[in-house]
């Protein structure tokens, strides 16, 4: 048995023990669903799992609309444009299977008439990062290779994305941590090459990102009860690489250690950053630095 002695950190559930042990609570943070067909405004929204990679257990939750009413597709084509969707969690918690996450992908698919595919990546603090970037990327090689099938070999791709997807025309999408997510894949797709993958723009939903030096709106919202100050640290402490502090690249975009992306030709980006967020001056900060010399760009704070 544990000793209780030899508890380094706990949250939600998962303990790290002194010998690197992590034990995690059975039961999910938040309720789970499986995939199943959703009715949104008098559009039917199918969904369905597959696997993409089986020895890593990630996988990705697909939603199709049929018979949108509207669409977001560029170029007025006839197929459906394509949102990759990263669920946050904290790094730590949370899956694409969580019914949340699986409400709101049903519900862009049929008001916006796109393809959604939500991407479930490994946690930390079993799989510290750059585990879940791995993952998260690995999606879009994936969509790259349907791609490449469709016009090789369309009886090998998946059908509903051989028959419905137009993969030139693909967005980025992610919350929370998600959005941290995507902002490292997303500079990694521009430098590697996705064939007929085309990522037209990243919405980004209350990114998060930190750093050593407290933020005044850290110290005002340190107590929320949605997030404290402390959990916030103690799911860095499990995400970053052992060792690494809050001034790491992977969360803090702006330390001196983190690469200059000043030269990369950013897509579109949305940001979306929420008034009442310990996390908001940092989002915020680092957000307007990437982008001050790389329009078009929007914000939208509340």
């Amino acid at each position: 048995m544990d000793s209780e002695a030899n508890l380094v950190a706990e949250l939600r559930g998962v303990r790290l023990y002194g010998n690197g042990k992590i034990t995690r609570t059975s039961t999910p943070l938040l309720p789970t669903v499986p995939a199943h067909d959703h009715s949104v405004q008098g559009v039917t929204v199918a969904s369905k799992d597959v696997d993409l990679d089986k020895q890593k257990g990630t996988w990705m939750r697909i939603y199709l609309p049929q018979n949108p009413t509207t669409s977001l597709s560029l170029h007025h084509s006839n197929k459906l444009p394509v949102i990759v969707y990263f669920h946050g969690g904290g790094f730590c918690f949370l899956s694409a299977a969580t019914a949340a996450f699986d409400h709101v992908c049903a519900q862009m698919a049929a008001k916006l008439g796109v393809i959604v595919v939500s991407v479930d990546y490994r946690l930390a603090p079993e799989h510290r990062l750059p585990a879940a970037f791995d993952d998260c990327f690995a999606a879009l090689q994936w969509l790259q290779a349907q791609a490449e099938l469709g016009c090789s070999d369309p009886a090998a791709a998946d059908p509903w994305l051989a028959a419905h997807a137009n993969l030139s025309c693909c967005f980025l999408m992610g919350v929370s941590s998600g959005a941290t997510y995507l902002h490292h894949v997303g500079i990694r797709a521009i430098a590697a090459d996705l064939g007929k993958v085309k990522i037209r723009g990243h919405i980004m939903v209350v990114p998060a990102f930190a750093g050593m030096s407290r933020t005044l709106t850290e110290l005002k919202y340190a107590d929320q009860e949605e997030l404290t100050l402390k959990n916030a640290d103690q799911c860095w402490h499990f995400a970053l690489p052992l060792e690494a502090d809050r001034d790491h690249p992977y969360c803090n975009p702006l330390s001196p250690q983190s690469p200059d992306i000043g030269s990369l030709d950013l897509p579109p980006t949305l940001v979306v950053i929420a008034d009442s967020s310990l996390m908001v001056a940092a989002a915020a900060h680092c957000m307007l630095h990437i982008f001050k010399q790389q329009p078009p760009h929007n914000f939208h704070y509340g």
